[in-house]
């Protein structure tokens, strides 16, 4: 019955966020919105919180444990021992930075400023995010946990050395032809041109 109670609870907030986020990203300048968004995650958040370290407490002193938690994996009981509250406050912190990053103005002198001091937070909070979850860095966890990819890091490297080698040269033929042609002003010319660039990119 308890759990039943957490569950609606927790769906509830759940879409509460949801509706709330949508709010946002169609207006993320608007402060009153940002302001639920930020708030519906924080809940959210806690709510995780409590449900993870209750879990982690019935399983450590529960005298039913294992009937409790008889279809968890071994995997899964590890990563609710290893659970740290810290993890969900950086979750907290980096939905701040990107509600900050979103309402910068961009006609602001300081925007560049702004948007490097952003970037740069970012990149620690995740970098701290992703040692919390056990990993060396943010690219390693998020493959795992966040991109959803079906590649790996080996993919990137094959497929950035194929555009190194076979794309590049042709870019560059490409622009170097375009600064020729663009002074001159007949339609022949421009023909030759983009008979150049399809014979470049899908002739070879």
């Amino acid at each position: 019955a308890a759990y039943e109670v957490f569950e609606k609870a927790y769906y509830h907030i759940a879409q509460q966020s949801t509706i709330a986020t949508v709010i946002y990203y169609c207006d993320m300048i608007d402060e009153v919105a940002s302001e639920r968004y930020l708030n519906s995650r924080e809940m959210l958040y806690d709510l995780q919180d409590a449900y993870n370290q209750t879990l982690r407490t019935i399983y450590l002193e529960s005298p039913v444990r294992d009937e409790l938690f008889e279809g968890w994996s071994e995997e899964e009981i590890q990563s609710l021992l290893e659970y740290d509250p810290a993890i969900l406050e950086l979750e907290k912190e980096i939905d701040a930075l990107e509600v900050q990053y979103d309402q910068l103005d961009e006609n602001s002198l300081t925007y560049n400023d702004d948007c490097v001091e952003i970037y740069k937070q970012m990149i620690i909070k995740n970098n701290q995010l992703a040692k919390l979850h056990k990993y060396d860095n943010y690219y390693d966890y998020a493959a795992a946990n966040v991109y959803d990819r079906d590649y790996e890091r080996e993919d990137l490297a094959t497929f950035r050395e194929y555009i190194v080698e076979h794309v590049v040269p042709y870019v560059s033929k490409v622009y170097n032809e375009f600064v020729v042609y663009q002074s001159w002003e007949s339609k022949t010319n421009l023909s030759r041109l983009l008979e150049f660039v399809n014979d470049a990119f899908y002739n070879t």
